[in-house]
């Protein structure tokens, strides 16, 4: 990573954040972090982020699409709990003519207050309109989504062995970002939740449905709205679980929403055919598998995805199982950069951070090989300059 890049980030994270000395930064920033270069985009992307954005928050709010899954819904136990998730992402790639297309919805994505300060770090202009502080209303708002009470709330950031994680960096932005509002807020692992009552929980357990036994008090607080969960099961069951990309795949599916017109054709012009795997069809998948990209339809960071074309016949099989989906193939765009090391062929892809209807941020993650993994030389996340 270039010194003087890490160094103007460090500096303008520690400008802004009285915790983070130099002895917390140094080891948070890690090697490939953070990509030298900017990614160059038509600014017109930025308004078809922000429509699809909007046509996926329709579907997500409407009667109609939430009636339909009452049998799956009672089967997880599930309930409305009135509000939506904070940093939830849609991913996309680009197609060879620029046009965005979907990779995943993703209700527990990380790197949106850390992605605002990249593109200062870079001087560069982020070409939407919100701030960091701005993250205050998302909160109180989703505070008063369950009818709570706003005056000082007391925040939770939960995870799994949060401080081992790759960008714990971010729940101490975070935490100290809420500080400054005059509020609470703790950091802990969620085998530690029985220790607190938070108002809030900012979520980024990867337990999506909270059914592991440790999560069981989260799981009755979030079902009882004891405490507001964002992200949350409900969220992650309406976007982001991928078995709803399988069912937006039937074109009889469309045929049961309130959705305008506009809004359908957004949604569908931007997702790839999605198939379950079902054992009539494992050898029409095999045969047409160098099309198709397989993964779990509940993980999270690519793991255990494999592209069609280089997958064996004996992972095939391993993953030939209706736990696994198979998904059209959508080549991850190419741009050509200028390293330190020469000029070097990077892919990428696009995460688009929202709240409820509204687009924040987009960032660009850069890398070589077959998935996002932060393990590319001069890759790592960066900055869109939009012209």
């Amino acid at each position: 990573m270039p010194t003087q890049l890490s160094q103007n980030y460090k500096s303008l994270l520690q400008s802004h954040f009285k915790s983070l000395d130099e002895s917390t930064l140094a080891p948070l920033i890690s090697d490939n972090l953070l990509c030298p270069n900017p990614v160059v985009l038509p600014k017109a992307l930025i308004f078809e982020f922000q429509q699809v954005t909007k046509a996926f928050f329709a579907l997500r709010s409407d009667p109609l699409y939430i009636s339909r899954y009452e049998s799956e819904l009672n089967t997880l136990g599930l309930k409305d709990p009135g509000n939506n998730s904070l940093f939830m992402s849609y991913d996309f790639h680009l197609s060879s003519d620029s046009k965005p297309k979907l990779v995943e919805i993703n209700t527990n994505a990380a790197f949106l207050t850390l992605g605002h300060y990249l593109y200062k770090a870079h001087g560069l202009s982020s070409g939407l309109d919100f701030k960091i502080e701005d993250l205050k209303e998302c909160f109180l708002n989703e505070l008063r989504l369950q009818g709570k009470d706003t005056s000082k709330p007391d925040v939770l950031i939960v995870d799994e062995n949060p401080n081992e994680q790759k960008l714990f960096l971010e729940f101490l932005i975070v935490q100290e970002l809420l500080q400054s509002f005059g509020w609470r807020c703790s950091i802990d692992d969620v085998a530690n939740y029985e220790k607190y009552t938070a108002d809030i929980v900012y979520n980024r357990y990867t337990d999506f449905y909270l059914q592991n036994p440790v999560a069981q008090k989260m799981r009755r607080d979030f079902l009882d709205r004891t405490t507001c969960f964002t992200p949350n099961p409900f969220e992650y069951f309406l976007l982001a679980d991928k078995q709803r990309m399988i069912d937006w795949t039937d074109d009889s599916f469309w045929t049961a929403t309130t959705l305008s017109a506009d809004s359908v054709q957004r949604i569908r012009n931007v997702f790839p055919k999605t198939i379950s795997f079902k054992p009539e069809l494992k050898e029409e998948i095999w045969t047409q598998r160098k099309n198709l990209f397989f993964k779990p339809k509940n993980s999270f960071g690519s793991k255990q995805s494999y592209k069609g074309a280089s997958i064996s016949k004996k992972v095939f099989e391993d993953v030939a199982n209706e736990n696994f989906l198979a998904q059209e193939l959508l080549p991850a765009p190419e741009i050509l950069m200028e390293t330190p090391d020469g000029s070097q062929n990077f892919k990428f892809d696009l995460r688009c951070y929202a709240y409820r209807d509204q687009l924040q941020l987009v960032i660009a993650r850069v890398y070589q090989g077959q998935v996002t993994n932060l393990k590319t030389k001069w890759g790592g996340f960066a900055p869109v300059k939009w012209i």
